[in-house]
């Protein structure tokens, strides 16, 4: 003992070699007790006892530290010493207010996330007092500086392990519910602890549409970066203290972005509007890279789907289901499978009440959209086809499939439709009967077909000799035995395929 207590003697007193940092402490418990061991900067000569594990958590945290402040000095120096708590009491804290930052021991752990703790607290420092909540705003300018910083904005989440990828989400689908966005990589640290709990109440739902828009800015504002040229990056990065300094909203705007819309894509373009404005209020001073920066943005915006019709959704697949449906039935979880393996495919579920835009696990009320429109319906019918009018799909498909069953046991082979289409959904999926109908040509005969025909009825007798087959131009019906199902050879391609 006498031999170890020499050596913890003979070392170097224990400090952080920053300029910026100038506590760190770690918060322990033992039992009921709470313990904090300190250290200080270097520059302040103050000496602590020896720890291994206070000195592990400097040796963790010092690289991190370094750089981060490195590069925000580099753009405009730290006016107030940060001070920082590593919990390990509390690993999912995550909580900066001004220059003090508590960060749980799980978020030290992962990358990046210590990074956006100091960039927050830089913010805040430069940032002018308003009278409006720029939560959002923060959040997403802290992800550009981060990616600023490490080229990347690949952020761990400390419960599920998953992690944030830009450009992976698109309008409207980005908004989710209060329990969708607790499931999201992309939920803010500071929610970490809370989400599950504080999100239960009434407005958790309206506060998860605004929360949720923060992967759709990130990816707009860094996309919109990336265009510039390595001089205009450099003019930009520090120009960012005056777009903090500047930025302001008129009166009105103020007025308008404290207002909760009831609607959550109302709410949610309200909220994409107040983060583009704070840009564009700080581009009156200069017209030159940062002006590049909001216009690049609102195009970026746009190609995610961002526009005037923003209560208008466009699907690739849309699945509708004539009753309740469960999220957690067979069906509904092989459907969701299957969107997250093909992420490119815009897909979406809904029933009488709600609409799942996939691969969110949780719904929207369907009122939320002004309309709904899809490349390809389909519709599970539930066996009740005798009322169900074709018209009310004019204008929304291009493709509509009527299946005559509607069992949430059954697990369909989403995954062939999603890859290759709906050839390779028949062939797949050979115990249902379907009828595929190709929306425009059936418009285009209207007043020729009665508007509630039964097509299961309809193609269960397939004497072409019929009025009906006769107004489609009718030649013959080819048995296909590779999707064990009928294709019809016709003047009027609005019976593509189907199955009885």
């Amino acid at each position: 003992m006498c031999f170890l207590g020499l050596i913890y003697a003979l070392k170097k007193p224990l400090c952080i070699d920053s300029t910026v940092v100038q506590k760190i402490d770690r918060v322990t418990t033992q039992g009921q007790v709470t313990k904090t061991a300190s250290v200080f900067s270097c520059t302040v000569s103050r000496p602590v006892e020896y720890s291994v594990d206070l000195e592990n958590s400097i040796a963790k945290v010092s690289v991190t530290l370094a750089k981060t402040t490195a590069l925000l000095n580099s753009i405009k120096p730290f006016k107030q010493k940060l001070q920082i708590s590593v919990r390990e009491d509390r690993p999912l804290m995550f909580q900066v207010i001004k220059n003090k930052i508590n960060i749980g021991s799980s978020f030290v752990n992962m990358d990046y996330h210590l990074s956006r703790a100091v960039i927050k607290s830089w913010i805040a420092e430069n940032k002018n007092s308003m009278k409006v909540d720029t939560t959002l705003f923060d959040e997403s300018l802290t992800d550009f500086i981060l990616y600023v910083l490490t080229g990347k904005v690949e952020l761990e989440d400390p419960t599920d392990k998953i992690r944030t990828k830009l450009g992976s989400v698109k309008w409207p689908q980005v908004i989710k519910s209060a329990k969708g966005y607790c499931l999201s990589a992309w939920k803010y640290a500071e929610h970490a602890e809370s989400c599950g709990v504080d999100f239960e109440d009434k407005n958790a739902d309206a506060e998860a549409a605004v929360y949720s828009l923060r992967p759709l800015l990130t990816s707009s504002i860094i996309a919109s970066y990336n265009e510039l040229s390595m001089k205009q990056k450099s003019n930009l990065v520090q120009s960012i203290p005056m777009i903090l300094s500047s930025m302001n909203l008129p009166s009105e705007k103020i007025i308008e972005s404290m207002l909760v819309d009831s609607n959550p894509l109302h709410n949610g373009m309200l909220n994409i509007n107040k983060f583009t404005d704070l840009i564009l209020s700080s581009t009156l001073q200069s017209r030159g890279e940062v002006y590049q920066l909001y216009t690049g943005m609102t195009q970026h915006l746009q190609q995610y789907g961002v526009t005037d019709s923003f209560a208008e959704a466009y699907f690739d697949y849309l699945i509708e289901y004539n009753g309740e449906l469960r999220d957690n039935s067979p069906f509904y979880k092989t459907l969701a499978q299957a969107a997250v393996n093909n992420p490119d495919i815009q897909v979406a579920v809904k029933d009488q009440n709600s609409i799942w835009i996939l691969p969110s696990k949780t719904a929207l009320p369907i009122k939320v959209f002004n309309q709904i429109q899809a490349r390809q319906i389909i519709f599970m019918g539930c066996d009740n086809h005798k009322n169900i009018h074709v018209e009310q799909f004019f204008q929304k498909a291009e493709k509509l499939m009527l299946v005559n069953e509607c069992d949430q046991t059954v697990e369909y082979n989403f995954e062939s439709l999603f890859h290759d289409g709906i050839k390779a959904f028949i062939g797949k999926n050979h115990k249902f009967n379907f009828v595929q109908l190709h929306v425009p040509s059936l418009e285009m005969i209207r007043k020729d077909l009665a508007p509630s025909q039964n097509y299961f009825e309809l193609v269960k007798n397939r004497d072409i000799s019929r009025k009906e087959f006769k107004t489609l131009g009718w030649s013959k019906v080819q048995w296909k035995k590779d999707l064990q199902a009928y294709r019809p050879e016709a003047v009027v391609d609005a019976i593509e395929y189907f199955r009885n």
